[in-house]
Order: structure tokens, then sequence, then C-alpha cells
């Protein structure tokens, strides 16, 4: 039987990058999903302008009416990545705190983790769209 470590071979760098060390002892596993929310833990204070830079980037993301397939395309990866049920629950964990704060988060609290899955999945949805994963990006003057 093989383990997932045996498939990237002996280097310790690619063991850190695809297997980072985790703490099992101090984490906490929420099953329910609710667990402390109903105290401020896990709630952090937004800057103004990184909040502006994050809404910037997801206004130029593709829309899901206007392009859908575009729309569907970097979502499809996003969900090859962390699997269709995590990001089920991570979507709906930022809905829920949508709909609990009004029309978003004007006020520039939000939970720690909604706030981090928002913008891993803002950026990675616009590395796929403009495809900066394969192109790079590109600098004026490259193909003169």
């Amino acid at each position: 039987m093989m383990g997932a470590s045996d498939g990237i071979g002996t280097s310790k760098f690619l063991h850190m990058l695809v297997l980072p060390p985790v703490d099992y002892e101090s984490s906490v596993i929420d099953v329910d999903g609710e667990g402390d929310r109903e105290g401020d833990d896990g709630v952090v204070a937004v800057d103004s302008n990184a909040l502006s830079i994050l809404q910037q980037l997801e206004s130029i993301l593709p829309d899901p009416i206007e392009d859908e397939e575009a729309y569907k395309s970097a979502w499809d990866v996003v969900i090859d990545l962390y699997g269709r049920e995590s990001v089920r629950v991570r979507e709906e964990a930022l809905q829920r705190e949508r709909e609990s704060s009004g029309s978003g988060n004007s006020d520039g609290v939000c939970h720690a983790e909604n706030l981090q899955w928002r913008t891993l999945c803002a950026i990675g949805r616009v590395l796929i769209h403009f495809d900066f994963l394969t192109k790079g990006v590109l600098k004026e003057g490259t193909f003169r």
C-alpha cells in the first residue's frame, strides 16, 4: 500500500510544500460548522484598503450570468483543489456571514476563516481566469 508521501520522493523540500507539518494536538475539529460562532472568537477587523482590493479582484472575475462558462470553469478548478464538500461548506459559512452582517462586510469585521477563504478563492480564480498559471505575468513589449 502506498502512502501520500510515497509519490513525491524523498526531497524534504517537496515534503514541506506538499505535506506541510500539522499540529494535530492543537487542532479543533468543528463537525457542525457552527462551533464558536456565538462568541467573538475568530472575528477580526479588516483594513478598509485590503477589503477594497479584495472587492476589486472579485469585480473583475467573470459574471455568472453574462459569462457562465468562464465562471463555472474557474470554480471547477477550485472544487478540484479543495473538494466539492469542502467548497460547499465554506461557501455556506461565507453566505451565512454575509446574511448576518447585512449587505456584505461594510463594517470591516468578519470571521478570519471566511476572510481567508474568500481571499484564496478570489486570487485563485483570477489566476485561473486570466491564465496567469501558464503564461505568467507578461511585461510590456515581450512580443516585439
